[in-house]
């Protein structure tokens, strides 16, 4: 039995909890927030941490109190973005594996400060970034049938790529993603890009288009709240030309919510994935569906269908740092997470020259486009 300590208590440790309870083999021992235990009282005794393993963490340096690290053998970083350049980094120095989700810096010139640390210090089979949609079901089957379509179908052509996520609480309650202080929108949903990279084993070139969109300004005025960006795909089964299109939004009508991905192959057959959110995901037995069809030159043409059953991805992550606790290497190697995060440091560039589109004619538009990708 593994013992973990979860910094950063939110709607992320629900997630990694569902698979505790299924999986076991991991103890939640110690818990770090930002508020005091008392304010979240409820909440703790539900996920089965109690007081005297909770600890306030400081809201403005991210800094973990030493006694958080005593008799615990991984730590699962799910704070702000802006925290977990210096709180994995503590961890690792305190001899500890670190589980990060979604980043290890918010701009380059942090993350190169990790990679030098983690490399100087041998710490590279020590940390393990989680990027959850390379577990769901839909990406699974892709791999599966990856193989036999480019030897039916072709080189792969094009991927678009939609997820728009409707006006939610939770999101209200987290507009501090969209800052650039957190690494903004375009780093808070890397998933299509970590899923073709992974089915793919691909590089990418360099953004070719971009535009940013103000689709929600109740959840931030400042900072785009949708993006539309193209980005060049490289690779053995890629074609030259390849693209991979985003339409990515938080805030959208609920009649316009969507998380799907469509790979285009040579011939113009195509596979697409569609995925549905954690929480359904982790309450019904339902973990996706993938499309087989055909493009005729105007429209999309399906052809079969099918719904994914399986294992959760909740459940694949606690089996994931069940493995990093024994000494083997989850996920990606620090090299891949290099070539993975060049658009994002490409998009921080350009996105600070543009002016995002509030023309709620324009912004109609982006979502018609990505609905129809």
């Amino acid at each position: 039995m593994y013992r973990l300590g979860v910094v950063g208590i939110g709607h992320w440790f629900k997630r990694l909890h569902t698979g505790v309870q299924r999986v076991g083999g991991i103890e939640v021992a110690k818990g770090v927030g930002t508020r005091p235990y008392d304010k979240k009282a409820a909440l703790m005794k539900e996920l089965g941490i109690t007081k005297d393993m909770y600890f306030t963490v400081d809201h403005m340096t991210g800094s973990i109190p030493e006694q958080f690290f005593e008799g615990i053998d991984v730590v699962q970083i799910a704070d702000p973005n802006r925290f977990h350049l210096k709180q994995t980094i503590d961890s690792l120095s305190h001899g500890k594996r670190a589980v990060v989700e979604k980043s290890f810096a918010v701009n380059k010139i942090e993350f190169d400060e990790f990679v030098e640390y983690v490399k100087a210090n041998n710490k590279q089979d020590d940390t393990y970034l989680h990027l959850h949609y390379i577990h769901k079901m839909p990406t699974q089957e892709l791999i599966a049938q990856k193989e036999s379509m480019i030897k039916r179908f072709g080189k792969l052509k094009e991927v678009n790529a939609t997820f728009f996520e409707p006006a939610n609480d939770d999101d209200r309650n987290r507009t501090w993603l969209f800052g650039p202080e957190n690494g903004g929108l375009f780093m808070d949903w890397i998933h299509p890009m970590e899923v073709v990279f992974h089915a793919f084993d691909c590089r990418f070139g360099e953004i070719e288009s971009l535009d940013t969109y103000a689709v929600n300004p109740a959840y931030d005025r400042k900072n785009p709240t949708g993006i539309h960006a193209s980005v060049g795909i490289l690779g053995d089964e890629i074609t030259a030309d390849a693209r991979l299109n985003m339409w990515i939004a938080k805030g959208v009508e609920q009649n316009a919510s969507r998380k799907s991905m469509r790979f285009v192959f040579e011939s113009g057959s195509y596979l697409r994935l569609d995925y549905i959110g954690s929480e359904h995901e982790f309450t019904s037995v339902r973990r996706g569906e993938v499309e087989l069809g055909h493009f005729d030159g105007q429209k999309y043409l399906p052809e079969t269908t099918k719904m994914l059953v399986g294992e959760t991805s909740s459940e694949t992550y606690i089996k994931e740092i069940i493995g990093l606790c024994e000494g083997k290497r989850p996920g990606f190697t620090i090299d891949q997470v290099a070539e993975l995060f060049k658009p994002q440091w490409e998009y921080q560039s350009k996105a600070a020259e543009m002016t995002q589109i509030q023309n709620r004619e324009e912004i109609k538009g982006f979502v018609s486009a990505g609905l129809n990708a």
